[in-house]
């Protein structure tokens, strides 16, 4: 196809053999034109593309102008790559804003959450919890509102919501958590400049100590009772019972972390991300031993579908009616239930002269505060450790300290 002249110096156009952009053939315009002294011959596309011999003429004539200047494009590739730069920096400004804008729901979900689920991250009742304080108390509430704009007003009104709602004060202390930790994130992440709104809100402190302990006769009833319905829930509360496990560090025992010969169980990533180590009685051992003989998983103690065990059965709890372990009690802090097996080792262990810090490191106990609450239990030993002072001090073997 021949170049055809137009009205506009420097440019030409082509038409196009059959295609047409309205009743005339589509036309194809060029134009030539000279930068420092270099000749520059352009195409710059169809009439179909919005092209015009006259656009085409003011195009030309403005790169010769910013040639002459200096400043902007002198070329149609020039200007391109210039527009979509301004467009990158445009977008990414824009995305700036959004995440500034983030919402607290947005943030959760998208980001807060699934790095809660992801390899690494938190374990599955934990995040499953604050999944579900997020969607039933803290979601309606500030679930829209931006990052930035959330105050402890705002805060305050979760906190109050779920103390009408007759929540105890430990779900408000996990539920509040939760919104920290988020805050926390975001601050991590540069996404949030303030101070977390949640200091300035006054979060309960709950008492949630429990501090029943069974009997050995209760508990030989409960075993009981247990091994009639279930053998396998009778040896997890045997496990408690002798070890002072939880519930939760049971339910991951595998049979690599048992140690037979040693009698020593190696309790992995215990609750604050600690190791500790308990120690088989023999009748553990006997109880090992037993289970040996259907090991059909890693997992010492594997739910019916072969995988880690969520919660205890409601076996146990029947069992604990059964026995009327909770009659005539309305305190729920005074209930029996499996914790209390953990409870009834400590109490027993200190009972039999058990010196507090030992105990300390076989519950897992991070500081020996949370473990004085039995101390009361070993009043003689208390009472003994006062007469050896007195009887010393009587003897003059208790050195005076003197002032400065």
């Amino acid at each position: 196809m021949a170049w055809l002249k137009t009205d506009f110096p420097g440019v030409q156009y082509q038409a196009h053999e059959t295609r047409k952009h309205g009743v005339k053939f589509d036309h194809y315009f060029r134009g030539r034109y000279q930068v420092g002294g270099q000749r520059i011959m352009m195409g710059f596309g169809w009439t179909s593309e919005g092209w015009t011999a006259k656009k085409v003429y003011y195009k030309i004539q403005e790169y010769r102008q910013n040639a002459k200047t200096g400043q902007g494009p002198t070329t149609l590739k020039e200007e391109k790559a210039l527009n979509e730069h301004k467009k990158a920096l445009e977008k990414a400004a824009k995305d700036r804003q959004a995440l500034v804008n983030i919402s607290f729901g947005q943030f959760f979900q998208e980001t807060y959450l699934p790095q809660a689920q992801a390899p690494g991250g938190k374990k599955k009742d934990s995040w499953r919890k604050e999944k579900s304080h997020f969607n039933k108390w803290i979601n309606p509430i500030i679930g829209n509102k931006p990052l930035n704009e959330i105050t402890p007003s705002d805060i305050e009104k979760v906190k109050s919501t779920m103390f009408k709602a007759g929540l105890a004060d430990r779900s408000i202390q996990y539920c509040l958590a939760t919104i920290r930790q988020v805050f926390n994130k975001a601050m991590f992440m540069d996404l949030f400049k303030n101070e977390n709104p949640i200091n300035k809100v006054k979060i309960p402190s709950p008492n949630n100590k429990r501090i029943r302990f069974l009997s050995r006769e209760e508990v030989q009833a409960l075993l009981q009772e247990l091994k009639s319905h279930s053998q396998n829930l009778y040896d997890i509360a045997l496990l408690s019972l002798h070890t002072g496990m939880r519930a939760g560090e049971i339910f991951s025992l595998t049979w690599s972390s048992l140690d037979p010969e040693q009698g020593i169980i190696h309790i992995r990533d215990a609750k604050g991300n600690k190791d500790r180590t308990a120690y088989m009685t023999e009748e553990v051992k006997e109880m090992f031993e037993a289970r040996q003989t259907t090991k059909n998983n890693d997992l010492v103690f594997p739910s019916r579908t072969g995988k880690k065990r969520q919660g205890i059965s409601k076996v146990f709890y029947q069992a604990v009616k059964d026995c009327g372990l909770n009659d005539n009690i309305s305190n729920d802090k005074d209930k029996a239930c499996f914790h209390s097996l953990r409870h009834s080792f400590a109490s027993w262990q200190v009972q039999n002269g058990m010196p507090l810090f030992t105990l300390q490191k076989l519950l897992g106990h991070s500081t020996i505060a949370m473990t004085e609450r039995y101390s009361h239990l070993a009043p003689e030993n208390m009472k003994q450790a006062t007469k050896i002072f007195d009887n010393a001090r009587k003897k003059g073997k208790v050195i005076q300290l003197k002032s400065a």
